[in-house]
C-alpha cells in the first residue's frame, strides 16, 4: 500500500505567557535550554570530547516502521529505558535526521495509530541530567514534560521553541526542512536541535520521565536523534540560554494540517 502525504497551513497566533509555562514568573526554571546552529540535527554531546557521561542515542533506525501499542526500548537496550508506545515512520519533509532516518511521530489516528495516541512515554531506568533531540516541524500542538517520578519539572511548548528561535541572529535559516532531500520543505516551520540542561548549580535536579504530547490528529509531533546523558561538562553558555520562568511574548506561525491517505 502506498502512503501519500499532503498538508494545508492555516494561520495560528500563540500567546507565550506564564500560564503555559509550569514555572510561575518568579520561580528558578529546573532547565536551562539551548539551541544548536541551523541545521544540526545532533548532540554535541555525543563528541568523546565532550565530558559528558552516560550518553545514548536513539535514532530509530533498528525499530520498524509502524505503530507500537507494547513500545520499545530505547537504542535498543531496556536496561537503559523504554517508550511505551509509539509509531515509527521513515523520513519525511516533516522529520528524520539527515533526511534519511526514521523518527518517532506522535499523531492520533495517523499513520497506523490510534485515535487514542496523543502521547509517547519515554521511561529511563536511572536519573538523567541531559537531554536534546531535533524537534522538527513544529507546530502548536506539540508538548514536553519532563519529570521525576510522578513530578512534573517542567512544561515546553513550540511556543518555547519559537521564542527561542527568534532570538537567534539568523532565525529565517531555521525554518523549512534543511536535509537536501526534502530541502525548503514546510517552510512555515521551525526545525532545530534542542538541549535540555538540568540546572547546572544543583546537581540533584534529574529527570527519569519524558512525555511527548500531541492530542491533534490534524498534526505530528516528530522527534529525531533523542539523546539523554547522566551528567554533562561544561554548563552551557549564558548567553545561549533561555530561562522559561521569565520568558512572555508573542509568537506567530502556521499549524500545519496533515493528513495520510491509504492509496
Amino acid at each position: 500500500m502506498k502512503r501519500s502525504l499532503t498538508k494545508s497551513t492555516i494561520a495560528a497566533s500563540l500567546v507565550l505567557s506564564a500560564a503555559i509555562v509550569s514555572q510561575p514568573a518568579m520561580a528558578a526554571p529546573k532547565f536551562n535550554v539551548t539551541i544548536e546552529a541551523p541545521g544540526v540535527q545532533k548532540s554535541k554531546l555525543t563528541d568523546n570530547l565532550s565530558g559528558a557521561t552516560g550518553v545514548f542515542v536513539e535514532n530509530f533506525d533498528s525499530e520498524t516502521t509502524g505503530y507500537k501499542n507494547n513500545g520499545f526500548a530505547f537504542a535498543g537496550d531496556p536496561k537503559i529505558g523504554s517508550y511505551d508506545k509509539g509509531d515509527i515512520v521513515a523520513a519525511n519533509q516533516y522529520g528524520g535526521v539527515d533526511g534519511t532516518r526514521k523518527f518517532l511521530l506522535v499523531q492520533p489516528g495517523q499513520s497506523g495509530a490510534p485515535a487514542t495516541y496523543t502521547q509517547s512515554t519515554l521511561t529511563l531506568t536511572n536519573p538523567q541530567r541531559y537531554f536534546g533531540f531535533w524537534w522538527s516541524a513544529a507546530d502548536v500542538n506539540n508538548e514536553l514534560d519532563f519529570y521525576s517520578g510522578n513530578d512534573l519539572l517542567e512544561k515546553f511548548t513550540t511556543a518555547d521553541v519559537i521564542n527561542l528561535v527568534n532570538q537567534q541572529p539568523n532565525a529565517k535559516s531555521y525554518y523549512g526542512n534543511p536535509n537536501s532531500k526534502f530541502k525548503g520543505k514546510d517552510s512555515a516551520e521551525p526545525f532545530a536541535f534542542l538541549n535540555f540542561f538540568a540546572d547546572p548549580t544543583d546537581t540533584k535536579v534529574t529527570y527519569n520521565k519524558i512525555v511527548f504530547i500531541n492530542k491533534s490528529g490534524q498534526t505530528g509531533f516528530e522527534t529525531g536523534s533523542p539523546t539523554i546523558a547522566r551528567s554533562y561538562q561544561p554548563v552551557p553558555e549564558p548567553s545561549a540560554l533561555l530561562g522559561l520562568g521569565l520568558v512572555a511574548g508573542i509568537g506567530v506561525f502556521s499549524q500545519k494540517r496533515r493528513i495520510l491517505k491509504q492509496a
